[in-house]
């Protein structure tokens, strides 16, 4: 349901030429064939250990373009995921149970 109101809003506001919706088990996506996305957003279930290994395939198979920014959310009582070493936080925020922040990739 969630991906299909997506969807619509995409096809509402044009974008389908710059925006893509992906439904699917994400690190099974995150192997296969990359290209270099200027934004993504992290925001697996909490409590399923889903946001490192998610985190080193996105950097590790080519998913980012350089300076690219990624959006990550956490469970805030969870400890932070260790993130690559080219990553530098430009955000960090909580807000009850979440913890988020903006990062961004250098080169």
């Amino acid at each position: 349901r969630v991906a299909r109101a997506l969807q619509q809003n995409i096809a509402l506001l044009q974008l389908e030429d710059v925006i893509r919706l992906v439904q699917g088990d994400a690190l099974r996506w995150l192997q296969g064939p990359a290209a270099g996305y200027d934004v993504v957003f992290l925001d697996p279930p909490f409590g399923e250990a889903l946001l490192q290994p998610a985190a080193d395939l996105l950097e590790q198979r080519g998913w980012l373009a350089p300076g690219a920014l990624v959006y990550l959310e956490r469970d805030a009582h969870a400890p932070p995921p260790r993130l690559p070493d080219n990553w530098r936080i430009r955000r960090s925020k909580r807000a009850g149970q979440a913890a988020y922040q903006l990062l961004e990739r250098t080169t």
